[in-house]
């Protein structure tokens, strides 16, 4: 009989421990709903109704959730930052190196698992959300205007890598833009506005995925320039330096976490002063909470639904607004009864180019939409 040498069982002992460590630890361990570092909610464990729904893919949202939650999985992410860092490759296969230290994210750059009818389908299922919401706001006499918001990439494609061009590119931006306007709904396309400035000022930072100050302001004075009086513009920032500054959001993802170069707009205060803040009592499944600005004197009402790319935007508003409301539009699944209820002057409704598109709606959300009650203050 052959028996193993002890410094060998040890060696397997240790081996068996430490792939036993990260399963022991997530166990004991807080769960957490969110990763910071990675800008995305964290999957969820299916219960019986995905199980009784989704028989076919309960395994695999399973394997979802895993991932997403294994012991030490924050710490073995930082160590293989710390490799990649020293290789030069990022840490998040979501984040792509360009050129001139531009980064950029890859979802809705490279290409999906969607088949091209899948994304018609659900570009078609957004302008059928659109329409409904045009539809009642229209019967309420109130503006409506949807800001389809161009990703960083379709501005500054000259700094994407070279191997980027082979790759087919998605039209969803196209064919949203195509079906609101068949519907007659107002549509501000601020891509023209940022392409006539983008040689002039920089309009998204090279580490992060938004906008500068810039970028925001100018779009921000497309849509009032469509708002029917509602909205005034707003001076648009200048003086943008390149300085070495914290990591941005995709500095952070591809763990390439020193001093990176980026540009900052001096004098540039992102919030309305004498403005009172409240919670917006909406519901949310968003990271970013819906809130209300409001300050003293003479205005309209203005609702924003948008994401993080229309954060800036309630303060620019309060220029000419005396009460400005935002939510996230949460993939389509805002509240949409409580926002479209509210007593306002104007709506809009902004979505970033990456995130267009409807996961399937219920029949009673759009017609829940059509029959709401009159608007409340």
């Amino acid at each position: 009989m052959i028996r193993a040498r002890p410094h060998n069982v040890i060696r397997n002992w240790l081996f068996l421990g430490a792939l036993m460590v990260p399963g022991i630890v997530m166990l004991f361990a807080a769960r957490q709903e969110t990763s910071l570092r990675e800008a995305r909610t964290l999957a969820s464990a299916p219960g019986r109704i995905e199980l009784v729904e989704h028989p076919l893919q309960y395994a695999s949202l399973w394997d979802a959730f895993l991932k997403d939650h294994f012991g030490l999985r924050d710490s073995l992410l930082d160590i293989n930052a710390l490799v990649r860092r020293q290789l030069e490759s990022p840490a998040s296969g979501q984040v792509i190196v360009g050129k001139q230290g531009w980064l950029f994210f890859g979802d809705g750059l490279l290409p999906g698992s969607e088949s091209a009818r899948a994304v018609e389908e659900k570009v078609t299922r957004q302008v059928e959300l659109i329409g409904a919401i045009a539809r009642r706001l229209d019967r309420q006499r109130v503006p409506f205007l949807v800001v389809p918001t161009p990703d960083k990439h379709s501005v500054y494609p000259e700094y994407l890598p070279g191997w980027l061009d082979r790759l087919p590119r998605s039209d969803v931006m196209r064919q949203l833009i195509a079906g609101v306007r068949a519907k007659g709904v107002e549509l501000v396309d601020v891509g023209d506005a940022l392409a006539s400035s983008r040689d002039h000022s920089p309009l998204y930072f090279l580490t992060d995925t938004h906008w500068t100050p810039i970028g925001a302001a100018l779009a921000f004075n497309e849509v009032s320039r469509l708002s029917r009086a509602v909205l005034r513009p707003v001076p648009v920032p200048s003086g943008a330096t390149l300085v070495h500054g914290a990591p941005h959001d995709l500095s952070r993802m591809a763990g390439f976490d020193g001093t990176p170069l980026d540009w900052v707009v001096p004098g540039f205060n992102s919030s309305y002063p004498q403005a009172l803040r409240e919670e917006l009592q909406v519901a949310d499944s968003s990271l970013q909470k819906p809130f209300v600005l409001r300050r003293d004197g003479l205005g309209s009402k203005v609702l924003i639904i948008g994401d993080s790319f229309s954060g800036h935007w309630p303060s620019y508003a309060l220029e000419s607004a005396n009460t400005v409301y935002w939510s996230h539009h949460n993939q389509c699944l805002a509240d949409w009864p409580k926002l479209l209820s509210l007593d306002v002057d104007l709506v809009i409704y902004q979505m970033l180019e990456r995130t267009i598109g409807c996961p399937p709606l219920a029949p009673e959300v759009i017609g829940g939409i059509d029959g709401l009650q009159a608007p409340i203050g």
